[in-house]
């Protein structure tokens, strides 16, 4: 804020002071400091992200007893003792279950997949329109703040309002 003195009053016994008229308001801002202000947000949320879906992809390849490594490696050892003994029914046996259950967690992990990339999908579709409005508003005030700066008036509250939005944007 611009700040003016206003002429005190003359009395008789000297001059009184009738206190200061706001002038004009000035939008203070640090041209270096607001886009750093905005890159720890952006970074954090990315990795967190990030880290969500990787955590997601994970439990679809989990190891253990249970796991997709466990079904293949349990398949590749029944064809080993089939290769020992190729005449023995029951090791044959064993190779066709250890097969069925190989498939069976491939296919349980490809419907995981196709969840987790519908949900990925989902996510990017919300993403973009919630984008597309933030950019429609920074234009439409982007466009108030060019009319007012047209007719001579700072519009300190619109280019605030467009870093609010910008800083929605950015997460």
């Amino acid at each position: 804020m611009l700040l003016q003195n206003v002429k005190g009053q003359f009395s008789g016994s000297g001059y009184y002071g009738a206190g200061v008229d706001v002038v004009t308001v000035q939008r203070v801002r640090n041209e270096f400091l607001t886009p750093r202000r905005r890159s720890p947000v952006r970074g954090g949320l990315r990795h967190h992200a990030l880290f969500e879906q990787l955590r997601q992809l994970e439990d679809v390849f989990k190891g253990g007893p249970n796991g997709l490594g466990a079904a293949v490696s349990d398949f590749f050892n029944a064809f080993s003792d089939v290769a020992s003994s190729p005449a023995d029914q029951t090791s044959r046996a064993v190779v066709l279950a250890r097969a069925d259950e190989a498939a069976s967690s491939f296919r349980a992990g490809a419907s995981q997949l196709q969840e987790l990339q519908r949900g990925v999908v989902l996510q990017l579709r919300d993403s973009v329109a919630a984008i597309n409005n933030l950019a429609r508003g920074i234009a439409e005030v982007n466009q108030e703040i060019a009319r007012a700066k047209g007719v001579g008036h700072d519009p300190n509250d619109l280019l605030d309002h467009r870093e609010q939005l910008i800083r929605d944007l950015n997460q």
